[in-house]
């Protein structure tokens, strides 16, 4: 270690795309990203509030229509700016204007207009009432950033961004990448200096120096210790109610579904650390487990076996090559071509698979979604985002019913009832046999035994968060 400077280094095997918050996709560089900026207000985990942060203090009317935010003062910019209200202003302007952005659910679709009152004060003025605007203004693609920067070229602002949070960037190649400490930090300096992040794809380093891994292969050595944290959030199947084949009947599904058993899920997943999830939230999974057992033993396989002989289309979904759910889905098949089904398996990327084009030719979509902190919005744009399909894959009807439950979501402002109607959305969707949930990943890091670095924790994406990490 270098003794003038607290470093903490790792080695990491991803590559990073962007470090623009309108444009991130994984959760790596989502990770970085959250270290590099800040939002308006954020969520707070422990407490399930949204607590201030780059604004103070907020005002709202009764309708839920004009929202007032009242900004810090004294917040710096890594290149030395001050953030002021227009800030505020062309960040949210730029989403709106955005081409690039593939999620249509972004902030500007609830945003009528967008009025600076002066300096540090702007007024958010929205199309239609809606209580979870406050949710919204957590999401990483809200932080608020210098324009002008962008605006100098996009290209290098994606590379080497400019944010006011608690770490810069001041290297990104493809060596590694390093972030150092932001010194007037407004909510207080960082226990490290810098953090370097060190493209090792193949092969981690032997270097003493290097403290900390992911998925260290030897798990049992006696040098190490491992952290886990089951993920949020949960790999499961959706049935394209729109497609006009075998899956149409809602008896054909739920036979198919009890083909699945998830105790034998369980044991084909054991060596990704994964356990049987029965919703989006892993707590809520326990609590149903028992009533699964019951069910699955009550109804075996040998007693579906009467399908009529037709094939099924499952999509599986992929993030970027290699990072994708076929695993998932060859499990699928075989199970179902137990049944006397043919089964056939395409690997495709989510974006492209939300063209209503492509779309119409799967019957069964395999994917999985990672709930932020803040999961009353995280679950609220899941019921909505074409790429979790979900909201795009249902009949008519069954759309119609989706939305009167979301617009009645907005109009409340008590977090109790938000869940239980996000819960109700969940429970509808599973006794009407559009989803099945297949499991809960766990995360993991290793940590050498007596390690001079403190404060490891795992965070919801399954990252270790760097701002209360420090060197003994």
């Amino acid at each position: 270690m270098d003794d003038s400077k607290d470093i903490f280094r790792y080695a990491f095997y991803q590559s990073i795309i962007s470090l623009d918050p309108a444009l991130i996709l994984s959760r790596h560089e989502a990770h970085i990203a959250e270290h590099i900026y800040d939002t308006l207000v954020i969520y707070n985990e422990e407490h399930k509030s949204i607590v201030p942060h780059l604004a103070h203090q907020w005002e709202v009317d009764r309708e839920g229509i004009n929202w007032i935010f009242h900004l810090r003062k004294g917040v710096l910019f890594h290149h030395g700016r001050e953030l002021d209200a227009k800030d505020v202003f062309h960040t949210m302007n730029r989403l709106k204007n955005l081409p690039e952005r593939e999620n249509k659910q972004t902030i500007t679709d609830l945003v009528k207009d967008i009025i600076v009152i002066n300096k540090r004060a702007v007024q958010f003025v929205l199309k239609e009432p809606n209580h979870l605007f406050l949710h919204y203004l957590t999401l990483l693609h809200t932080a608020i950033i210098p324009i002008e920067v962008i605006n100098h070229s996009k290209e290098a602002f994606g590379k080497y961004p400019i944010g006011t949070g608690p770490y810069k960037i001041t290297q990104n190649d493809d060596t590694m990448v390093v972030l150092n400490n932001h010194p007037v930090y407004f909510k207080g300096r960082t226990f490290l200096d810098q953090i370097e992040m060190i493209n090792l794809p193949e092969l981690y380093p032997s270097d003493s120096n290097i403290q900390y891994h992911l998925h260290f292969k030897n798990k049992h050595h006696e040098q190490w210790e491992t952290l886990t944290r089951i993920e949020e959030g949960a790999c499961y199947l959706t049935f394209n109610e729109k497609k006009h084949s075998l899956i149409s009947c809602k008896e054909t599904r739920d036979i198919l579904i009890n083909a699945l058993n998830t105790k034998e899920m369980e044991r084909h997943y054991q060596e990704i650390g994964a356990v049987p999830a029965h919703s989006f939230i892993p707590n809520r999974s326990k609590i149903l487990q028992k009533k699964v057992e019951y069910c699955e033993n009550s109804n075996p396989v040998e007693k579906i076996v009467n399908i009529p002989k037709q094939s099924i289309h499952i999509y599986a979904t992929e993030i970027r090559k290699g990072a994708n759910y076929e695993k998932e889905a060859r499990w699928i098949k075989k199970r179902w071509e137990q049944l006397g089904v043919d089964v056939y398996v395409h690997i495709i990327s989510h974006y492209e698979l939300a063209k209503p084009s492509v779309l119409q030719n799967a019957d069964v979509i395999v994917t999985g979604l990672a709930l932020s902190p803040n999961q009353i919005l995280a679950l609220s744009l899941c019921y909505q985002s074409e790429t979790f399909f979900i909201s795009n894959i249902l009949s008519p009807d069954n759309s119609n019913y989706l939305k009167i439950q979301l617009d009645y979501l907005k109009t409340n402002i008590d977090f109790t009832e938000q869940f239980e109607i996000l819960y109700g959305i969940e429970d509808w969707l599973k006794n009407n046999k559009i989803i099945k949930f297949l499991y809960h990943r766990y995360h993991h890091v290793d940590v050498k035994l007596n390690s001079r670095i403190k404060g490891i924790e795992l965070t919801s994406n399954g990252r270790v968060g760097y701002k209360e990490l420090w060197i003994k």
